[in-house]
């Protein structure tokens, strides 16, 4: 894996139209295939960023946010992990 860059947003701060269109041409520029997301984030914010750009958006879980704890939970966040990335970068 190639990585292109990273998306970091302020929780408490919406992105404006300028960084949106900015983020957008990025995306198109860098010839972005797949864009992660982690769960906590408004998928919005990527889906709007990726908006016309060809490039497909998954959640990556890599704190296992979403997963209950327990004896099964690294070989779950692994599973999870590659299913993610495979659903992304399998065109």
């Amino acid at each position: 894996l190639t990585h292109l860059g990273a998306l970091t947003v302020h929780p408490e701060r919406a992105l404006t139209a300028g960084q949106i269109k900015k983020l957008r041409g990025e995306v198109k520029e860098l010839k972005a295939g797949c864009i992660f997301r982690e769960p906590q984030f408004d998928a919005r914010i990527v889906d709007n960023a990726m908006a016309g750009t060809g490039a497909k958006s998954t959640v990556l879980d890599p704190e296992a946010a979403l997963i209950s704890t327990g004896p099964e939970l690294y070989f779950t966040l692994m599973e999870n992990v590659a299913a993610s990335m495979e659903e992304c970068l399998v065109r």
